[in-house]
């Protein structure tokens, strides 16, 4: 499609064995892949689909796996879970198999391993909570957008004390800018002596520089764990939201919303404290929501 449609999803080939989580893109894979490493489950995936094999392992059992590209005609990619046979003419080898969508209570039904097949990178442990408080919202509004907007404000508003702290940070520094402007023009030439009486000028004024980005440092986890969220999660996968969104795991086909963020986000530079003194910084800053 365009580059402001939906691009294809991607067949992966996913595993878990000893070492981690492993998933490979068939379109990218070069050379065969292999792991001796005690797998649970193999499974091929895109964002919002999976077919998955979950061997149920015998005592002192340890199987591997195999991703692999077929040389055929139309490109394909196979994986393939792999079982020593010890000499032995015929094994008998017992497997759950999932195939349907990426929807945790689902996937948890068939084997609790398999909750791994939704990728929320090392944000899981943000992410599944959020995720669940999202599904608790949407039991009660009944519409997956309003749930989004709801989650968000809540979780803005439980974080509003650190975006407080920063905001007045950010503030305190906007104040002192004009004299640190003149202690740099003063020592321009001794960056030692400069640091030194930087350092004296903001303890005497009760700045700490730490303190504005500590907040936000804080912070970024939990909204990078909403944006995989938001990204992976089924639930959202053909969920209408209101007038033309009629699927909030596509893009706005009439690119109304992405026009709307970049106004307010904006709107929003305009009224945080700028604590960039040069008009190249400042120019730059407000080209950053574009």
């Amino acid at each position: 499609g365009s580059i402001f449609g939906q691009a294809p999803d991607k067949v992966h080939v996913t595993f878990r064995d000893l070492n981690g989580r492993h998933s490979h893109m068939g379109a990218q894979l070069k050379e065969n892949l292999e792991s001796a490493a005690g797998v649970r489950w193999l499974g091929l995936d895109t964002r919002y689909f999976v077919i998955a094999l979950v061997p149920q392992l015998a005592e002192g059992s340890s199987y591997g796996a195999q991703a692999a590209t077929e040389n055929s005609a139309t490109p394909a990619i196979r994986g393939s879970l792999v079982f020593p046979s010890e000499g032995r003419s015929e094994i008998r080898i017992q497997s759950k198999v999932y195939f349907g969508p990426k929807e945790m209570a689902a996937l948890k039904s068939v084997d609790p391993i398999l909750v791994d097949a939704i990728d929320f990178g090392w944000t899981s442990f943000i992410a599944v909570p959020l995720l669940q408080a999202l599904k608790w919202l949407f039991s009660y509004m009944k519409n997956y957008g309003i749930a989004i907007i709801a989650l968000t404000f809540i979780i803005k508003m439980l974080l509003f004390p650190l975006t407080y702290k920063s905001m007045k940070s950010m503030a305190k520094m906007s104040k002192l800018q004009p004299q640190l402007n003149a202690l740099r023009e003063k020592y321009k030439d001794d960056k030692e002596k400069l640091n030194v009486e930087m350092m004296n000028f903001m303890k005497s004024n009760g700045y700490n520089p730490v303190g504005g980005c500590l907040p936000i440092l804080l912070q970024m986890p939990i909204f990078f764990a909403l944006y995989r969220v938001l990204f992976n999660s089924m639930e959202l996968y053909q969920a209408p939201f209101v007038g033309w969104i009629h699927d909030l795991s596509a893009p706005d086909p009439f690119f109304v919303t992405p026009v709307l963020l970049t106004g307010l986000m904006y709107l929003q530079q305009k009224l945080t404290p700028n604590t960039a003194a040069d008009p190249a910084q400042q120019k730059m800053l407000q080209i950053m929501p574009l």
